[in-house]
C-alpha cells in the first residue's frame, strides 16, 4: 500500500484539495487498522521533506505495528523524519519485517539526554540505529536516508564510507541483513564478510 502525505505550511489548512495533514493521517490510520486485515507492506511518502518527525506519522506507524505486527514485511517512509523510538518500536515488534527504509536526522541527537563523550552525532546515531535494528531478526534490507540540508550530506556523495557501513552492519549483529543502504549508496552485506 502506498500513502502520500501532503505538506502544508499550516497543519490546520488543507493543501491541494487534501484535508489538513493531521486529519488526513488520522483517517488513514483508522482505515488501515480497521479495514486492511492483511497489510504486509506500507510505503509512506511526503510531498516534501519534513524538518521534524511528524507526530501523526509516528502514531500511524505505532497503530499499524500494533494491528499488523505479525504480517508487516516492509515499512518504507520517504521524506518524513522518523523518531528513533518509533524505529525501535518497529524493530522490536515486527517479527516478519524484512525491509525497512527510514529518514533520520543526526543533528537532532544533540538534544537527547545521552552522554556524547567523544562520539559525533553521526556516530551516535549509527550506534543507536544499529542497536534498534539488532531486534529485527528477519530484516534483510535496511536503508537509511539523512534529511536534506543535513550537514553530513555533501552533494550526492554517500554519507557513509565503506568502513562506516561495515561498522554499522557489524554493530547490528543481525545475520539476516543482506543489504544496507545510506542515502545514495547501497552495499551487499556479503562483501563485508570474509570469504
Amino acid at each position: 500500500m502506498f500513502l502520500f502525505v501532503p505538506q502544508s505550511s499550516n497543519n490546520s489548512q488543507s493543501f491541494s484539495g487534501f484535508p489538513p495533514r493531521q486529519s488526513y493521517m488520522s483517517t488513514l490510520s483508522d482505515i488501515l487498522t480497521h479495514h486492511a486485515p492483511v497489510l504486509e507492506r506500507i510505503q509512506i511518502c511526503g510531498s516534501h521533506s519534513f524538518s521534524d518527525p511528524f507526530a501523526e506519522t509516528s502514531r500511524l506507524l505505532s497503530r499499524l505495528v500494533k494491528t499488523h505486527r505479525e504480517r508487516l514485511r516492509r515499512i518504507s517512509v520517504y521524506r518524513i523524519l522518523i523518531d528513533l523510538e518509533v524505529i525501535k518500536h518497529i524493530c522490536m515488534n515486527c517479527p516478519a519485517l524484512e525491509e525497512l527504509f527510514v529518514m533520520v536526522e543526526p543533528d537532532k541527537l544533540v538534544n537527547l539526554c545521552l552522554p556524547l563523550d567523544s562520539l559525533s552525532p553521526m556516530t551516535l546515531l549509527q550506534n543507536i540505529l544499529a542497536d534498534h535494528v539488532h531486534h529485527a531478526r528477519s530484516l534483510k534490507n535496511i536503508h537509511i536516508n539523512y534529511s536534506p540540508g543535513d550537514q553530513f550530506q555533501f552533494n550526492d556523495a554517500p554519507v557513509l564510507s565503506l568502513e562506516k557501513a561495515v561498522e554499522f552492519v557489524k554493530r547490528c549483529d543481525n545475520p539476516s541483513i543482506t543489504q544496507f543502504g545510506c542515502n545514495s549508496r547501497v552495499w551487499l552485506v556479503s562483501i563485508f564478510s570474509p570469504s
